[in-house]
């Protein structure tokens, strides 16, 4: 993909998220690409145990990403730290179905 345009306010490109289980890698998410634009709605909907949230909890940088970009309102979450990350962390939230 090439550079977003100014109204993409999240671009996730090839993200993966990796845990290890009793001794197995688990494939939470793999290689998950989208961009949301101003304006748009994003819902993500899928079984029990697909990913849904810890794409979210990546996205979000709450989990460690094994591969891929994010950029959310131009900035890449994982580059950030400190007050940079606190204010990155006041700006975004992420939305259960059941609070």
């Amino acid at each position: 993909m090439s550079d977003p345009a100014p109204d993409v306010i999240l671009r996730v490109e090839n993200l993966k998220t990796y845990f290890t289980v009793n001794g197995a890698q688990v494939r939470a998410v793999d290689g998950v690409t989208f961009e949301v634009r101003r304006g748009e709605i994003l819902g993500v909907v899928g079984e029990s145990g697909c990913g849904k949230s810890t794409l979210g909890r990546t996205v979000l940088r709450l989990e460690n990403k094994i591969d891929g970009t994010v950029k959310v309102f131009g900035d890449d979450p994982f580059g950030l730290k400190g007050d940079n990350l606190k204010a990155f962390r006041r700006r975004t939230a992420m939305v259960f179905q059941d609070p």
